[in-house]
């Protein structure tokens, strides 16, 4: 039945009975019978073409809009396999986002070289391919767990250890780039240049191209970098509270009234990083405020202040990480961690019941944030190889520092009184920081390129309404001109009509003078006539009476 050449023969055959009985009508139905019918069977028939279109548009949609639900359905569980696996499964064994992601994290866990102080040989600028040759030997490690670089090297270069010689780098390798400079305490990292993919890599040289595009200020560094040094990471450097204090290894006593957590930190190194970027900075932005347009000037200058603003608030919280905070000083609860003596015995559960290998697990800790990797758990095994946790405990006049909401918690249930709050620095993810900057960039850029169409589209309005207002501004001249000379011949005019009006008035007055006279003569007339008349009559009469 789906046949359209059946549809075809039936309506054909459908017609031809129509008109058979039409003619076969004709000889008992007038002209209008015949006339209405037939019309009638032509809207039917072209009725019927329409339901048929639309059924068939309908019937096409339907189709379409089930292929696509069942197209949805299919993506969406396939969306949730593909980011948390079968959850039908109770033991995993097909590959999710997740369980990927974890391994990535694994497989980055033990990476963490440095190649410092690798010279620039030279730069393509049109190809984007930077030239290095790297120092001899193996690849500095990345600094230990609490701050400490490797023993021999107080910029934290440390001596490279044995193993194979070259710089053991491989083609596709990621790394992240940094500008060194110099510092009085060695060559130091203070400028990052991007994420790069290694190519034609040797022993002691490597070409890195850029992975994502740079931005001005590093697309200048890059440009002018021959000769220049660079450091080269495999991860970017992760941010620690004591990567700027005086000692890497210091541990505070927290009996010390007023006792820092991570020791003095070195101000001076602090400003002398900073100055370079702010330097920076404040030049591109006085370049950009003297290129500004008059009307955007007020608005750079608020840039420039909020710039330096945020340089300063940056700076001071590098400088007074871990120190007391002070009675007037207004820090945010984020910020702020209390140092709490406790008054009676506490314990808390900082291990999680299961035990678990780093390997196999996306995360070191639980949804309640206890430990579930055996590395970082209090808890050890016993003689049959079973992990018992074991908590944390305190006791009585013991000193602690706690995030400010767990403290506030432990203060009101009266299991500690406050000592001191301390000020705390958040800590940075560089890595995801760039991306952010990388990504909101672009998006900065294809707001610019639609705000650049908006401006051309709008000047473009502003041409043609300034060539319609000169038109009509021609066209009002004109007609100014034409008002004129209309004014002119109305005055003109009305001095005419004033003096014809004056001629007519005294042509009226003429002829009710004449119209006067002429009613006078009139009168005068019929009392003649009258006279006639009578005089007429009476010789009739004599005329009459002499006869007789």
């Amino acid at each position: 039945m789906n046949n359209p050449m059946l549809y075809q023969i039936g309506g054909i055959l459908g017609i031809l009975a129509f008109l058979v009985f039409v003619i076969m009508s004709s000889k008992t139905w007038r002209i209008w019978h015949i006339l209405a019918s037939i019309a009638t069977f032509g809207c039917a028939v072209w009725f019927l073409i329409l339901i048929s279109i639309s059924y068939k548009t309908r019937m096409t949609y339907v189709t379409q809009y089930e292929r696509l639900e069942k197209q949805l359905d299919a993506a969406e569980k396939e969306f949730e396999q593909l980011l948390h696996g079968d959850l039908n499964e109770v033991r995993q064994t097909t590959e999710s986002i997740r369980s990927i992601r974890g391994k990535i994290e694994r497989e980055m866990l033990d990476r963490g070289r440095v190649w410092r102080s690798c010279e620039v040989t030279q730069v393509d600028a049109n190809a984007g391919v930077v030239s290095l040759t790297t120092p001899s030997g193996a690849p500095a490690p990345a600094a230990p767990a609490g701050g400490a670089a490797p023993a021999g090297d107080p910029a934290g270069g440390g001596a490279a250890p044995a193993g194979p010689a070259g710089n053991q780098l491989k083609d596709n390798d990621v790394l992240h780039a940094f500008l060194e400079r110099e510092t009085p305490t060695g060559n130091v990292p203070w400028l990052y240049l991007g994420e790069f993919r290694t190519q034609n890599t040797t022993p002691n040289s490597v070409q890195v191209t850029p992975l994502l595009p740079p931005d001005a200020v590093q697309r200048d560094a890059i440009g002018s970098a021959q000769g220049a040094k660079w450091s080269l990471y495999e991860i970017v450097p992760i941010d620690r509270h004591r990567a700027f204090a005086v000692d890497n290894e210091y541990r505070p006593d927290l009996d010390r009234e007023g006792e820092s957590l991570y020791g003095d930190m070195n101000e001076e190194l602090i400003d002398q990083l900073f100055k370079a970027p702010q330097d920076r900075y404040r030049q591109y932005l006085n370049a950009w405020e003297g290129s500004a347009p008059a009307d955007m000037k007020q608005r750079v200058a608020e840039i420039k202040q909020a710039t330096e603003a945020a340089f300063a608030e940056s700076i001071a919280e590098y400088k007074k990480d871990g120190k007391v905070i002070g009675i007037d000083e207004n820090i945010a609860p984020e910020n702020t961690w209390v140092k709490v003596r406790f008054l009676q015995k506490y314990s808390v559960d900082v291990d999680a019941a299961t035990n678990l290998d780093a390997i196999n697990t996306d995360s070191n800790f639980d949804s309640d944030g206890r430990a579930q990797v055996e590395a970082l758990q209090r808890g050890e095994r016993d003689e049959n190889g079973n992990f018992k946790p074991a908590p944390a405990e305190f006791e009585p006049e013991d000193l602690a520092v706690f995030d400010k909401e767990t403290a506030d918690k432990l203060i009101a249930d009266g299991t500690c009184e406050q000592v001191d709050s301390v000020f705390v620095r958040p800590l940075n993810d560089f890595n995801r920081a760039y991306h952010n900057h990388t990504r909101r960039m672009k998006e900065l850029a294809y707001e610019i390129l639609l705000a650049k169409r908006d401006i051309a589209s709008l000047q473009t309005s502003l041409d043609n309404t300034n060539a319609e207002i000169t038109v009509y501004r021609d066209q009002k001249a004109n007609l100014d001109n034409d008002l004129d000379k209309v004014k002119e011949e109305v005055i003109a005019v009305t001095k005419s009509r004033d003096g014809i009006q004056a001629e007519v008035n005294a042509v009226r007055n003429t002829l009710s003078l004449l119209y006067r006279s002429n009613r006078e003569l009139a009168e005068q007339l019929r009392g003649l006539h009258e006279k006639l008349l009578a005089i007429h009559q009476q010789r009739q009469a004599d005329q009459v009476a002499s006869r007789q």
